[in-house]
C-alpha cells in the first residue's frame, strides 16, 4: 500500500487517488460514520421514530440523487477543462449546475415545507409515522437549497483536483449536526427532548454552517472556483445545450436511479413499518462500507476527464483497467467484514430483535452482492461518466432497475408476500445484469469520447 502512492504526483493514477480519491473517501467515511450514530440515537427513541425519519429522508435523498445528476454531468466538462486548464469555462459550466440545482432545490422544499403529509402518505399509512416524519421534512426541507450549492461547489473542487477542501468543512458540519442531535433529541444543557424534530433542527443548522465556512475558505484563498457573479452567469444558449447533451442523461440517470430506489423503500413499507425499519438500518451500515468505492469511483471519473481532455485516450484506458483491480480487492475485503460483522452492528440498534434479525440478512445479502455492486459504482460513475459516454450509462442503469429490480420488489412484497429480506435478494439480481452490460461497454472503447474537444 505504501509503494501505491509513493511519486504519486508524477503519476496521474496515483494523483488522482491521493488528491481526489483519498478525501472523498475520508468525507463519506466520516459522515457515514456519523449518519450512522445518528440512526442509532433516532433508533433509540422509537422504531417509529426509526423509520418516520427513514421515509423523510427518501425525499432528501431523491432530492441529492437528481443534483448530483446535474452535477455530475457537468463535472464530466470541468475535469476535461481542467486538463486543458481552461478556468474560464470551468467557472461558467459552474454556474449551469447551481442553477439548476438550485432550481431542483427550490422545488422540492415547497414539497416538503407545505405538503409533508401527504408525500410521506405516499410511502406508508400509518399514521404515528407518518405524523413523527411530516414534522421532520417540513424542518428539514428548509436546508435543501444551501444543499445544492454546497454540492456543486464540492464536485467541482473534485474535478480540479482539490477536494481536501470539502473533505474538511463536510467532516466539520458533521460533526456539528451529530453534536446538535445529540443535544436536541434526548434533551440536553436544559432543553427539551425534541426527537425526530431536534434531528432536523440539528441537520439544519448543519447545512447552513456547511455552505457559510465552504464558500469563505474558497473566496478568502483566491480559489479556481472563486468565480464572480458576471463569470458564473456568462454562458450562453448554445453553451448550455452543448452540457446539456452530456448532462441530460445523468440526470435522467440519477434521477431514475433514485425514484427506484425509493421504490425499493416504498416496497418495503408495503410490507410493514418493521421491514421499512430494518431496510434503513442495512442501508446505514452498507453506505458505511461502500465509502472506499465512493472515493474510487469519483477519482476514476477526474483522472479519466484530465486524460482524455489531455488527448490521452491510451492513459484513460490504462488507468480504467487499474481501478478496476483496485475495485475487486477492496470489494472482496469490505465484502467479508461486513458478512462477519452483520450481527454485533445489528445489536447497536435498539430496535425489535426480529428487526435486528432481517437487518443481519440483508446484510449478509449486500456483502454477497457487493463486487457486482460496486463495479456498476466504478463502471457508471467513474469510467463511462468521465469517458464521456452518459447516455449509455443511463441506458444501463434505467433498464436494469425499473425493467428487473423494481418490478421484483414489488412482485416480492405485493404478490408472493415475502419476507423483506427476500424481497431485497431478489430485486439486488439486477446488479449482476447491469455489471455485465458495463463490462461490454467498456471492453467495445466506445465509451471513450471528447466532449470538451471544440469548445
Amino acid at each position: 500500500m505504501k509503494g501505491l502512492f509513493k511519486n504519486y504526483k508524477n503519476d496521474p493514477f496515483k494523483r488522482a487517488l491521493v488528491t481526489v480519491g483519498v478525501p472523498v473517501a475520508l468525507q463519506h467515511f466520516i459522515q457515514t460514520a456519523l449518519n450512522l450514530i445518528d440512526t442509532i440515537m433516532i433508533g433509540r427513541v422509537s422504531k417509529e421514530a426509526l423509520a418516520a425519519v427513514g421515509l423523510a429522508n427518501q425525499v432528501f435523498f431523491l432530492m441529492t440523487l437528481l443534483v448530483f445528476g446535474i452535477n455530475s454531468g457537468v463535472s464530466v466538462y470541468i475535469a476535461q477543462f481542467w486538463g486543458k486548464k481552461d478556468i474560464a469555462n470551468i467557472r461558467r459550466t459552474m454556474g449551469v449546475g447551481l442553477v439548476g440545482g438550485i432550481f431542483i432545490g427550490f422545488v422540492f422544499f415547497l414539497a416538503g415545507f407545505l405538503f409533508p403529509v401527504q408525500v410521506l402518505e405516499l410511502f406508508l399509512k400509518e399514521q404515528a409515522v407518518v405524523q413523527i416524519g411530516a414534522e421532520y421534512l417540513k424542518i428539514v426541507s428548509l436546508s435543501y437549497v444551501f444543499t445544492t450549492v454546497t454540492m456543486m461547489y464540492s464536485v467541482a473542487s473534485r474535478g480540479v483536483e482539490q477536494a481536501r477542501l470539502p473533505m474538511v468543512v463536510s467532516s466539520l458540519s458533521i460533526l456539528v449536526n451529530t453534536f446538535g442531535n445529540w443535544i436536541l433529541i434526548f434533551g440536553l444543557f436544559g432543553l427539551p427532548a425534541m426527537g425526530a424534530r431536534g434531528a432536523a433542527i440539528a441537520t439544519l443548522i448543519a447545512r447552513v454552517f456547511e455552505l457559510s465556512m465552504l464558500l469563505i475558505l474558497i473566496y478568502k484563498t483566491d480559489n479556481v472556483l472563486a468565480a464572480k457573479f458576471h463569470e458564473l452567469k456568462d454562458f450562453g444558449v448554445d453553451f448550455v445545450k452543448r452540457i446539456l447533451k452530456t448532462a441530460l442523461p445523468v440526470i435522467i440517470n440519477e434521477g431514475l436511479w433514485a425514484l427506484g430506489t425509493v421504490m425499493y423503500t416504498m416496497a418495503m413499507a408495503r410490507i410493514n413499518s418493521d421491514a421499512v425499519a430494518s431496510f434503513q438500518v442495512m442501508m446505514a451500515v452498507y453506505r458505511f462500507f461502500e465509502v472506499a468505492f465512493i472515493g474510487l469511483g469519483n477519482s476514476c471519473q477526474v483522472v479519466i476527464g484530465n486524460r482524455i481532455g489531455a488527448g490521452e485516450e491510451h492513459l484513460a484506458m490504462d488507468y480504467s483497467k487499474r481501478f478496476i483491480r483496485l475495485t475487486l480487492i477492496v470489494s472482496l475485503i469490505t465484502s467479508f467484514f461486513l458478512y462477519i460483522l452483520a450481527p454485533s452492528i445489528a445489536s447497536m440498534f435498539k430496535v425489535p430483535a426480529h428487526v435486528q434479525q432481517d437487518a443481519i440478512y440483508m446484510m449478509r445479502i449486500v456483502a454477497f452482492y457487493n463486487f457486482p455492486k460496486m463495479m456498476n459504482l466504478m463502471f457508471i460513475v467513474g469510467i463511462l461518466r468521465g469517458g464521456g459516454d452518459t447516455l449509455f450509462a443511463m441506458i444501463i442503469e434505467t433498464l436494469s432497475v425499473w425493467g428487473i429490480g423494481v418490478p421484483i420488489a414489488f412482485a416480492g412484497a405485493l404478490i408472493f408476500k415475502w419476507p423483506a429480506y427476500m424481497v431485497v435478494a431478489a430485486f439486488m439480481i439486477e446488479e449482476v445484469i447491469k455489471s455485465s452490460l458495463g463490462a461490454y461497454r467498456f471492453v467495445s472503447r466506445k465509451w471513450i469520447k471528447n466532449v470538451v474537444e471544440h469548445i
